[in-house]
């Protein structure tokens, strides 16, 4: 959903004036209820959208190299709030860092790997009371057909 912010004190100046509600909504580029509702109480959004943050701090926290976690902290809104003003104001994209660069796992390393699963596997199964097994392999089976 896009949404727009217009200025209340505008419309409510052009009102003072003598405009009507139509031609207020033509100028803003608005419905006229949308026009109605600010001239009739009702208050400027205060929802995530609006929050509004200089490009310019934006900017240097991004140049920072800080995570958007770190961003939204520091400007006082939540991280996905700070990701949506960093595509809004256009800032450059930043290249993507792995924290750990995995390599290829070896042949032996992949079966060390297998092997500790199995045995990790096994030692679960040890575990099991020796009534489950046996329904177990009864239906493995075909005994609960």
């Amino acid at each position: 959903m896009n949404t727009r912010h217009y200025n209340y004190g505008d419309i409510a100046k052009l009102h003072a004036a003598g405009v009507p509600i139509p031609e207020i909504a033509i100028r803003i580029g608005s419905s006229r209820s949308t026009v109605w509702r600010a001239l009739h109480g009702d208050s400027e959004p205060t929802s995530t959208h609006a929050v509004r943050i200089p490009r310019e701090k934006l900017l240097a926290l991004w140049q920072q190299g800080l995570t958007l976690i770190e961003i939204g902290i520091a400007c006082g809104c939540s991280s996905s709030t700070a990701g949506a003003l960093a595509k809004r104001h256009r800032l450059p994209p930043r290249q993507q860092v792995r924290k750990m660069p995995l390599a290829d796992p070896t042949p032996d390393e992949i079966a060390e790997r297998a092997r500790e699963c199995r045995e990790r596997h096994y030692a679960e199964r040890r575990a099991e009371r020796e009534e489950s097994v046996r329904t177990k392999v009864w239906r493995w089976q075909g005994g609960a057909a």
